[in-house]
């Protein structure tokens, strides 16, 4: 489908101002791409928390997050620079994203998510060839729950930060549950693209656009919602009809991994592995048992097993409080000491992901032991990155590019990379031996202004004589 260049760029100008969300951008343009835009015609992508538990008591408060992905409408235009041009690749990011290579390549390792996407293009004859405008990129909130907090999002860490702000204003909880809450957040999305000539495939480069879009999370309040009563025998005088609500048994109602994640960057196998913290819920008026154990899922390499576990923890909420949590260490050191993982130990500058899934069951003090449940699922990352002399720092742009998941020493800047090692992998533990260097023969001058002695009176030099007293009494 052909389209007139005009009717549509004012379309996006439309979209554009009905957006106002769209404060941030950045442009990369390079020798065949003139200009990426991206748009948002639609309105902010929604998720919507609701609290499943029957029982009205705050303390059973069961927060259940409706929403698995977000939807985001986009367009966009890409330019091409000449004639007989065709545009490929394009891809939308949930993240930033940058040119490398000379504006051949995308570099997007800072983006949580991506998918392709097709949006409309042209060259500089000005016909618009049409590729599906207005697309909806669709985010698994499971794909971006763990990041640097500038980008992850986690809906109930969100609702959990506006509900601490509440208390410390000195307000209760169970009031700011039983109201609707709505928190708005602001999240880049890039679009991507490259052009090339269609009569020569080398002759390739790319561009992009990024722009923020807002985020709504909606909480549904429950004004059903209620305090449990408080029983005190002493302050009611033992009443015989004293109200009595019964115990609660204990239940662990979530489990969840800490939101940012310590990624590992710099050599390959450190002195200590990194530690991680799992955030938990329980309630009830008694002592309960739980087990805990974080699995390796759905990895690129041959699963490692059980990254940790820990049995029989024992808890009693009212003594305890209900927000609980453990750290474990992920067993980074030795998953990188068996030789089948070897290759992940070299320092190529390469980041690889482990991926865990959090399983937890518990049982009530008279009851018995639950089934094991999928809880949580995260994203370990780590990078061995070539150790150089001096310090390389990425750049600090101001803005959200110039992070690197946690990493407080960066090496990366697109445009300053480390060379990888050449060397043949080596198993984790074992370190290559440091090469002597070959010595070179070397050639004895004698000094310019000394004549060359003559061999033949040249007399080598005698040994003193010794007494032959001396030597006797020696």
């Amino acid at each position: 489908m052909k389209t007139n260049k005009k009717s549509l760029v004012a379309l996006s100008l439309l979209a554009l101002g009905l957006a106002s969300s769209q404060s941030h951008a950045a442009q990369g343009s390079s020798e065949w791409v003139e200009n990426v835009d991206i748009n948002f015609p639609g309105v902010a992508a929604v998720i919507n928390i609701e609290n499943a538990s029957a029982n009205k008591f705050l303390s059973a408060l069961d927060l259940d997050v409706k929403t698995s992905s977000m939807q985001f409408e986009i367009g966009g235009l890409v330019d091409c620079k000449g004639n007989n041009m065709e545009a490929l690749a394009m891809q939308a990011h949930f993240g930033p994203v940058s040119l490398t290579g000379g504006g051949v390549q995308i570099d997007d390792s800072m983006v949580l998510y991506r998918d392709s996407t097709s949006v409309s293009w042209t060259d500089n004859s000005g016909i618009i060839e049409s590729g599906g405008v207005n697309n909806v990129f669709s985010v698994p909130l499971n794909q971006v729950k763990n990041g640097h907090p500038a980008l992850r999002v986690d809906p109930l860490d969100e609702l959990n930060k506006k509900l601490q702000a509440h208390i410390n204003g000195g307000g209760k909880a169970i009031d700011f549950y039983k109201q609707d809450q709505v928190i708005v957040l602001q999240r880049p999305i890039s679009l991507s693209a490259a052009c090339r000539k269609e009569s020569n495939a080398f002759k390739v480069s790319s561009g992009y656009e990024t722009k923020n879009h807002t985020i709504q999370i909606n909480y549904k309040g429950d004004p059903a919602l209620k305090e449990p009563p408080v029983l005190n025998a002493q302050l009611q005088g033992n009443m015989a009809n004293q109200i009595d609500a019964g115990d609660q048994p204990f239940k662990l109602n979530s489990a969840d991994f800490m939101a940012n994640i310590p990624h590992q960057y710099g050599q390959c196998i450190s002195n200590q592995n990194p530690v991680i913290r799992v955030n938990y819920s329980i309630t009830g008026d008694e002592v309960g048992e739980m087990d805990f154990r974080i699995v390796a899922k759905s990895n690129q390499y041959a699963d490692y097993g059980t990254y940790y576990e820990e049995l029989g923890i024992a808890k009693n909420p009212q003594n305890t409080g209900m927000n609980q949590h453990f750290d474990f260490e992920f067993p980074l050191k030795e998953l990188l000491s068996q030789d089948k993982y070897s290759y992940m130990a070299i320092s190529n500058n390469k980041t690889y992901n482990h991926n865990m899934l959090l399983q937890a069951r518990f049982k009530p003090a008279l009851g018995q032991m639950s089934q094991w449940k999928d809880m949580d699922t995260a994203i370990f990352k780590h990078r061995c990155v070539p150790q150089l002399s001096g310090q390389l720092q990425g750049g600090n742009n101001g803005g959200i590019q110039g992070y690197d998941n946690g990493n407080s020493n960066p090496v990366i800047n697109g445009t300053i990379k480390a060379l990888p090692q050449t060397t043949a992998p080596k198993p984790a533990g074992v370190r290559a031996p440091v090469p002597t260097p070959t010595p070179k023969p070397m050639t004895l001058k004698a000094p310019a202004q000394a004549p060359t002695p003559n061999p033949l009176t040249v007399k080598p030099i005698e040994p003193e004589p010794v007494n032959e007293l001396q030597l006797k009494t020696r």
